[in-house]
């Protein structure tokens, strides 16, 4: 009941309005994301301007994403802030890291191999939370015309680290991964 109320709303606001964030080359974005509360997004040390924003910098930020179709595919990303996922429409596949000890990612890096991974399936309605170095990589289930758009409310905490990218020979940050001119656009990667 909750989840219908609010994929309901949810496609209220993508349909009254274009999207805030483009994630993906242009003319095949993978994210388009909206935001409902984006406050808690500022950067570290930046001062309210006044009184009611620094009230509603202690709110989370919440955001609508339409996911249209996988990450790419070059490495799982972590995020600046813990964060929850609700899935409001479909389901996706959660790629995460096997969890193995610290040496053995060490011994896996130097030799430049990929991290073990393995994939949980998140049914609509789930909710799932992350840490902020949690590294993942979302994968759409296909339909017959392709990726089944999933719709997803997302919320984040502070900000409390860069993100970036976690490469066969270790973390790349996100602004050497990504176009260094667009943050949504795909840029040089892991550099291989």
């Amino acid at each position: 009941m909750i989840r219908e109320w609010l994929l309901r709303k949810a496609e209220a606001i993508m349909a009254s309005r274009p999207p805030d964030f483009e994630i993906g080359p242009p003319g095949n974005r993978y994210m388009l994301r909206w935001h409902l509360c984006p406050w808690s997004n500022y950067e570290k040390g930046s001062k309210p301007k006044n009184r009611w924003e620094a009230f509603v910098r202690t709110w989370p930020a919440i955001y609508v994403h339409r996911i249209r179709h996988d990450d790419e595919d070059r490495a799982l990303h972590d995020h600046p802030f813990p964060s929850c996922s609700f899935v409001l429409k479909n389901g996706y596949w959660e790629v995460l890291f096997y969890p193995i000890l610290p040496e053995r990612i060490a011994e896996l890096q130097a030799a430049g191999t990929p991290r073990p991974t393995v994939k949980v399936f998140r049914t609509e309605g789930s909710l799932t939370f992350r840490q902020a170095d949690a590294a993942h990589r979302l994968v759409l289930e296909q339909g017959m015309n392709g990726p089944i758009e999933v719709i997803s409310l997302f919320l984040m905490g502070f900000r409390i680290r860069e993100w970036g990218f976690h490469c066969p020979k270790g973390w790349v940050p996100w602004k050497d991964f990504v176009g260094d001119r667009d943050r949504g656009a795909i840029g040089k990667g892991c550099g291989d």
